[in-house]
């Protein structure tokens, strides 16, 4: 792939170089790959499965050619490629910090099908939300979409699809690919109405102008989509009994109230909900009802601790043969990912449920709980798996559905779920 961020890029858009960036000699990044294998070998249970250990060494001793011609976001992204090729989503170059200093188009997307459209916009900009995302300065978005694939591993194609509507937003990666150039950048998009249109768009700096974004969901009577990339708290936990018996539970995080208190910050625990509530209401509802199809939703679900969900799905099982629902399905698509792969394997292997949604984002057998350790020299990043989870014999990929249910748009529009109607068809045949 092209790279047209060379040196002198950033002066250019009027950015200066982080600071842990700056002044890097070819030794520097030299000590820093030594120390990178030698941490990959001493903290990840197999890093070299995929790319052998002197391919990987080799390609790292290629990059080193590079590193005093380039500026050090492009060294950053050179290596973040190479160790997404190690072949473990969990384990990657950490470059948040740096795209996000380069500026966010003021647009959140997601897929619908094999499209991707505009879910949430800045105040000026609302007038494209719903519409189809097909260029970005002229480079279609298949191409646009293939290149920002290359920055997770090559071998997950689930993942894939979970990283590309996030990745889409951040310009310092259109830079990187080829796809733009300076501080903004002209999507060529097809709006709601059918309607083609060229929209130039700034890409604003997180902690500068950003504002806050208009959701299309909030202008839609929906019952159950959420934006997956929305942090709300009063959402991490829902669900709906319907009046024909399916009762949807959607478990959008693998996280609440008790795991915030443990393991992370006691004092903001009451701002979250309580998981154990949740689940007592669950069990209480299917005690209680004569549930017909349970949809155990994990679509939004991107990870976190995955013992809470294993519970559930053992309380669930353990119900008496008259309490438990007559049949069990788990939505999956491909933001499930992490903790939420190992309860959607969970719930098909205590009650025999069926996937249904789309491909998922996370491998049923896959490396997890993550560490990270930092390159000395330059300060990169490792985020790194330091476990192995095995649910299934030989090679897994993402979890694939039985029942292929995908989000589209005009059912979004309309207020429908692909999951809940075709469970819905399904009860009444």
């Amino acid at each position: 792939m092209l790279k047209r961020l060379v040196m002198g890029m950033a002066l250019a858009v009027g950015l200066v170089s982080p600071t842990w960036a700056q002044d890097l000699t070819r030794g520097d990044y030299e000590a820093d790959f030594a120390y990178l294998v030698k941490q990959l070998e001493a903290r990840h249970p197999d890093p070299f499965i995929v790319l052998s250990k002197p391919e990987f060494e080799a390609r790292l001793d290629a990059l080193l050619d590079d590193v005093e011609t380039q500026d050090a976001f492009t060294t950053m992204m050179d290596l973040r490629v190479l160790v997404a090729a190690l072949g473990d989503s969990h384990t990657s170059v950490g470059f948040y910090d740096a795209i996000f200093e380069r500026g966010a188009f003021p647009l959140e997307f997601a897929w619908f099908g094999d499209e991707i459209r505009v879910i949430g916009a800045e105040e000026a900009f609302v007038s494209l939300l719903g519409a189809r995302l097909d260029a970005i300065d002229d480079t279609p978005f298949d191409e646009v979409a293939a290149g920002l694939a290359s920055l997770v591993p090559p071998q997950d194609t689930g993942f894939m699809r979970k990283r590309i509507p996030w990745f889409m937003r951040y310009i310092g990666l259109h830079h990187y690919l080829g796809f733009a150039e300076g501080d903004a950048a002209v999507l060529s998009l097809t709006d709601a109405m059918g309607e083609g249109r060229k929209v130039r768009v700034p890409a604003s700096v997180f902690g500068g102008v950003e504002g806050d974004l208009i959701y299309l969901s909030d202008r839609i009577d929906h019952p159950t989509w959420i934006n997956f990339n929305e942090d709300r708290l009063d959402i991490m936990f829902r669900d709906r009994l319907y009046e024909d018996g399916i009762y949807l539970v959607q478990y959008n995080s693998a996280w609440g109230r008790e795991l915030q208190e443990r393991f992370r910050d006691p004092e903001t625990a009451d701002d979250y909900p309580s998981f154990e509530t949740f689940a007592e209401r669950v069990l209480a509802t299917l005690r209680e009802t004569d549930v017909k199809a349970m949809i155990f939703d994990v679509r939004a679900n991107s990870g976190g601790s995955s013992p809470q969900g294993t519970r559930l799905a053992e309380q669930i099982s353990a119900l008496p043969e008259g309490q438990k629902p007559e049949a069990v399905y788990v939505a999956i698509g491909e933001q499930t990912f992490s903790a939420a792969i190992i309860n959607a394997m969970n719930f098909k292997q205590m009650l025999d449920a069926e996937f249904i949604g789309t491909r998922s984002g996370g491998k049923a057998n896959h490396f997890g709980e993550v560490r990270m350790f930092v390159l000395p020299r330059s300060g990169i990043e490792l985020p790194h798996s330091t476990e192995y989870f095995k649910y299934v014999e030989g090679e897994s990929g993402s979890l694939d559905p039985d029942i292929y249910a995908p989000a589209r748009f005009e059912d979004f529009m309309a207020g429908r779920d692909a999951v809940v109607e075709e469970v819905r068809a399904r009860l009444a045949r």
